[in-house]
């Protein structure tokens, strides 16, 4: 009995290897590719949507406690680090809701506008 692939010269067979093999390889690159992507997304959403959160929670705090909030308290009602609560605080400055009283050092805080 004889068989549609016994007849192949060896050229088809190598030729057929090494497509393969680079089609795996190709596939798996691009498959790690898309994975660190997604995983990057899927951080940047995380942070956008904490980011979010948090300044809700500081406006919130503000309208509770007479309009003023501080970068120690957002550190403290947040849970994040001095550099953040001072960018949240940065963020909510520039679209307006809060007013810096102050230049630098302890005696800054925040009003609401």
């Amino acid at each position: 009995m004889v068989t549609l692939f016994e007849n192949l010269p060896l050229e088809f067979w190598i030729l057929i290897f090494v497509a393969g093999f680079s089609g795996t390889v190709l596939m798996t690159l691009l498959g790690h590719l898309d994975h660190r992507h997604r995983a990057y997304r899927k951080k940047h959403w995380f942070f956008d949507h904490t980011m979010a959160k948090h300044k809700k929670e500081i406006m919130h705090y503000a309208f509770l406690h007479d309009g003023i909030v501080t970068n120690n308290i957002v550190e403290l009602l947040c849970l994040v680090s001095d550099a953040t609560a001072t960018r949240y605080l940065q963020a909510l400055e520039d679209e307006k809701q809060l007013r810096q009283i102050g230049k630098t050092g302890h005696s800054v805080f925040y009003t609401i506008r």
